[in-house]
């Protein structure tokens, strides 16, 4: 139970790498640490802690960062391990050609160019952006380049919040269902529906690409989708 003296931040450090410790005592495992350019400063102090005393133990780490340049890497990683354990990779906007090819691929549509240019430039070269662009264009039945900026939401959480009001009622009960469940397989997610047509409703989802499967299980097809509601 949390209480009005503060955490020892040295004890619950020392805890975590006992934790990460034993899971490695199983086999060789990885940490992930997305977007760290978000962390609160005593879990990035924890992550930093345990960062430095992982040389005996088989833990591999894979974080990500959004950031215009690296300078330096997050969690002290450049101190704490030599420059031959660290592998950069930089993940750049994808290029007009990647986008017109994406969108080809996925929504089965070549929009011109001039609205393609429009698309890539609005969407700075991310990809889950364009194909939400591309969809909300579809929606709205714009084919041609307009006159003015993009009549269609701009931001992502914009954009997923106006997909998924176009669902049904059913679809979005599916959707909603498969978010909230730790491990949603399709006979869950049916009893947890409740509905004689829930089975009907879970195929008219994947088909509306809001869910996917995934060995066995089911999960939104992004995590925007199972973030956003309408």
């Amino acid at each position: 139970e949390a209480t009005e003296s503060p955490l020892d931040q040295r004890a619950v450090s020392s805890a975590f790498l006992g934790a990460l410790s034993s899971i490695a005592s199983a086999g060789p495992s990885v940490v992930a640490i997305d977007d760290a350019q978000w962390l609160d400063a005593p879990s990035a102090r924890v992550l930093e802690f345990v960062v430095r005393r992982l040389d005996e133990v088989p833990i591999g780490l894979i974080v990500t960062i959004r950031s215009q340049g690296l300078d330096a890497l997050p969690l002290g990683l450049d101190r704490a391990l030599p420059a031959a354990r660290i592998r950069r990779l930089v993940v750049g906007p994808i290029t007009l050609a990647d986008t017109r090819d994406m969108l080809s691929s996925e929504l089965s549509t070549r929009f011109p160019r001039s609205l393609l240019t429009r698309i890539h430039e609005t969407s700075a070269g991310n990809p889950f952006l364009a194909l939400e662009l591309g969809r909300a264009l579809l929606r709205h039945g714009i084919e041609h380049e307009p006159s003015t900026s993009l009549p269609v939401p701009s931001t992502l959480a914009d954009l997923v919040t106006d997909r998924l009001s176009g669902l049904s009622e059913s679809v979005k009960q599916v959707l909603l269902v498969v978010s909230a469940a730790s491990q949603p397989t399709v006979p869950l997610v049916v009893q947890a529906i409740g509905e004689p047509t829930a089975a009907d409703d879970i195929d008219d989802a994947f088909t509306a690409g809001v869910i996917e499967a995934r060995s066995g299980r089911i999960g939104a097809a992004h995590p925007l989708l199972a973030a956003v509601h309408d």
